[in-house]
């Protein structure tokens, strides 16, 4: 409602303000008007000044976020371009990943009829973004290594329609157990936020299970396909558009190499080949200090770990949301520390209630918490009136005065 009603006046505010003569403010890629000197103001003339309009630099940063996580996007689809040798493939893979998102959404709030989704559900796209694109690169890792172990017999040392079948069955079988085994454990790890009491928490632990799933079930439906019809009709081929004219046996072993000449080596296939594989075999005496190092090393950064994780404790100041020349962040500092205000300013506000004797939740709904709230049901047997009631609230405000908190959460930032 803000943004539909107020927004369109605030951007005329804005312009008419961006364009005086002494105001020199102005969006740009990845930076707010509102991100200033490192003092946080702006030069007016011969002064400076600061401006704030509530809600108009959270929906700035937000969109701005968003372009980069389509940079992730990007920087995933070339990383696949890279390691597969295929745009074809790299595309329908991140089809596979994208699409897994809405089709997620569609069993967990058109099946299991959970309707809260916020912007946490959102950033399950780059849990699925590494996860989609690992098991796709271990399917066709599977699909070129099945070319050393199933030899062609096919005039002109090509493969029959049945060796085809042969490699892609046990490449199938393969990846199909091995990423099984992955997803499973991502998915029920995502599913043990289902003892959160945060219900955002626990809902995104559903959705991002979820996802993982179906993206398991995608890649092994859509990806063979896609790899045979790669090997058919694409693989081999220079052009960006070749033709798609139907090849009966392809002269290609599925690694992008013509049969008969030597495996093409990746860069990571030669670092474990050459110099891994030979430094965990390696011995000084009787000794294999390569592994014995790695065994102490993640050790002690789960020792580390464990340490720093038993020192956590809650914030003791609020969320900064912009970077430290932004206006807003300078100005909220600024009246905090500049100005004295009342003392309640420095005290948390707590509502006590008497007369209400419970709320009626029936038509409470936990994934819409915001639609029905509750109907209070009062106490029919309280009267303030009665000389026994005033007597209660006056004591309950004598004992609150002197009552004093030792919880945690109740000491100041410097205690």
């Amino acid at each position: 409602e803000y943004q539909d009603e107020i927004m369109p006046l605030v951007e005329e505010v804005e312009e008419k303000l961006f364009k005086l003569p002494d105001v020199e403010m102005s969006y740009s890629f990845g930076k707010s008007a509102y991100q200033v000197d490192a003092d946080g103001f702006t030069a007016m003339g011969s002064i400076k000044v600061r401006f704030q309009i509530p809600y108009r630099n959270d929906f700035e940063m937000i969109q701005g976020d968003f372009l980069f996580a389509f940079g992730s996007m990007v920087f995933v689809y070339a990383y696949m371009h890279y390691y597969l040798g295929s745009s074809f493939l790299a595309a329908v893979g991140m089809l596979q990943i994208v699409c897994s998102l809405p089709l997620a959404g569609l069993f967990y709030q058109g099946l299991f009829q959970v309707k809260f989704f916020q912007f946490l559900h959102i950033l399950t796209i780059f849990l699925v973004l590494g996860i989609g694109a690992d098991d796709i690169f271990v399917l066709v890792d599977s699909w070129r290594s099945t070319g050393l172990e199933v030899h062609p017999t096919g005039p002109g040392g090509t493969y029959t329609k049945k060796e085809l079948k042969t490699r892609m069955s046990i490449a199938y079988k393969r990846t199909a157990s091995s990423i099984l085994n992955t997803s499973l454990t991502t998915a029920a790890a995502f599913l043990a936020t289902s003892g959160s009491k945060v219900m955002p928490m626990r809902t995104n632990g559903w959705y991002a299970a979820i996802a993982v799933l179906l993206n398991y079930f995608l890649c092994i439906t859509l990806t063979p396909a896609a790899i045979m019809i790669h090997h058919y009709r694409l693989e081999s081929k220079r052009c960006c558009c070749p033709s798609w004219a139907l090849r009966e046996n392809s002269d290609s072993s599925g690694d992008g190499q013509v049969e008969g000449r030597p495996q093409r080596r990746t860069l990571a296939d030669r670092f474990f080949q050459d110099f891994y594989l030979k430094a965990m075999v390696w011995k000084f005496g009787p000794l294999q200090i390569v592994p014995l190092g790695l065994i102490f090393l993640f050790f002690s950064v789960g020792i580390q770990g464990v340490v720093h994780a038993s020192q956590l404790r809650a914030p003791l100041e609020a969320e900064q949301w912009f970077p430290d020349n932004h206006m807003d962040t300078e100005l909220a500092d600024y009246m905090r520390t500049s100005y004295l205000g009342v003392a309640s300013n420095s005290q948390a506000t707590m509502t006590l209630f008497w007369g209400v004797r419970d709320l009626d939740r029936s038509d409470f709904e936990v994934y819409e918490p915001f639609k029905a709230p509750g109907d209070p049901i009062f106490d029919e047997a309280f009267d303030l009136s009665q000389p026994e009631a005033q007597q209660a609230v006056l004591q309950t405000c004598q004992e609150l005065r002197s009552l004093r908190c030792s919880l945690d959460g109740c000491r100041a930032a410097d205690s």
